[in-house]
């Protein structure tokens, strides 16, 4: 029974060295900063290297390419020079846009590219339903999971989670199916109540503000109104 248990162990953490070595590394930048990712160390010096990008869709093209003798190709339209190759292979790539987001791979290694943007703010008042959507950022970082989160300053819990299989397990008490995810992994909150009020992160990004207006701020305005009348 031991051997069995330890055989059993060892699987797991194979399974979990696999998968860690299988995903791509992240990197997180906002809009307009610049970011540097990294190619494969191992190649020797003087290798012709190729940095290509895949998109959301999937769609996979070549960036650059830097030639035996130091030379680079370039396979997209970068009039700003934005993107620079150093001699370890690096790129760099200057004020990063949102047209930036994909998974860059440069001799087997591969790093996602997360494009940071200012979450929208949402109003919505109680009762009321809103989707909050994940955007292509949280879309890529998830790697195929969809995780929702609702953040209130130093707390947190989960709302739901999606697997790469399509999965879909609730961590809130939903009896009313107010929670939804839709098929672009937005969420859908159904009879928003004051509860819902806060900060909304999919996959760990910042993708939405979310502020109800109950009937206690409404008496407030009116008696605002009221009063300077």
């Amino acid at each position: 029974m031991k051997t069995l248990h330890s055989m059993v162990l060892m699987l797991i953490i194979l399974s979990v060295i696999k998968e860690a070595l299988n995903d791509p590394f992240i990197s997180k930048v906002s809009k307009g900063e610049s970011a540097t990712l990294y190619c494969n160390t191992s190649l020797p010096a003087g290798s012709q290297v190729q940095w290509t990008r895949r998109g959301v869709s999937g769609d996979k093209r070549v960036i650059v390419t830097r030639q035996e003798d130091g030379s680079i190709v370039k396979e997209i339209g970068d009039l700003q020079n934005r993107f620079q190759i150093d001699n370890r292979f690096s790129i760099r790539i200057e004020r990063v846009d949102l047209g930036d987001l994909g998974t860059y791979e440069c001799g087997g290694r591969e790093t996602s590219l997360i494009v940071l943007l200012d979450p929208p703010s949402h109003t919505v008042s109680e009762g009321g339903s809103v989707t909050l959507h994940c955007g292509d950022s949280a879309v890529l970082a998830g790697a195929g999971s969809v995780r929702w989160k609702q953040v209130n300053g130093d707390t947190s819990h989960s709302i739901l989670n999606k697997d790469p299989a399509g999965n879909i397990v609730k961590s809130v008490n939903d009896p009313d199916h107010r929670y939804e995810l839709r098929p672009d992994s937005s969420l859908y909150i159904r009879k928003v109540k004051s509860a819902d009020a806060g900060k909304y992160q999919c996959n760990g990004i910042h993708v939405a503000d979310l502020k109800v207006l109950t009937g206690e701020w409404f008496v407030f305005v009116l008696l605002s109104i009221f009063t300077n009348i």
